[in-house]
């Protein structure tokens, strides 16, 4: 029996893993929960950035929302915040199971700025 689990073993190790492909993307970074807002939104476009570094940066995750109004969580991507607001073609390998992708590399294509609106503040009575 013990034979038979080390001759599994060895043919299990030998298999060939096959990577994922890399795809390439055009869409917007967000947070997680400013990107389904902008799905529903008549015209597609990026999240508000400042909005979504806060969020980011107080533990929202950073996804991808392509231009296939597909919305896909970004995988060990440090650069994310830097890219908010700017419409980018991204590389990656998609798991469309887990619906993430691992960013490879992203081409700035245009700054798009705000697509939504923060609340002002009121202004402080003197």
């Amino acid at each position: 029996m013990r034979q038979l689990i080390v001759l599994a073993m060895a043919l299990c190790s030998a298999l060939p893993v096959h990577p994922q492909a890399l795809i390439t993307l055009t869409g917007w970074f967000s947070d997680e929960r400013c990107a389904p807002a902008r799905l529903k939104a008549a015209k597609l476009g990026p999240s508000n950035p400042d909005c979504s570094a806060e969020c980011i940066r107080k533990g929202a995750a950073a996804v991808f929302l392509s231009e296939s109004r597909e919305i896909l969580r970004v995988v060990d991507y440090p650069g994310v915040l830097d890219d908010l607001g700017f419409h980018v073609e991204l590389t990656g390998a998609l798991d469309p199971a887990a619906k993430t992708i691992r960013v490879s590399a992203v081409k700035q294509l245009s700054w798009d700025g705000a697509a939504c609106s923060r609340p002002k503040k009121p202004a402080k009575r003197p």
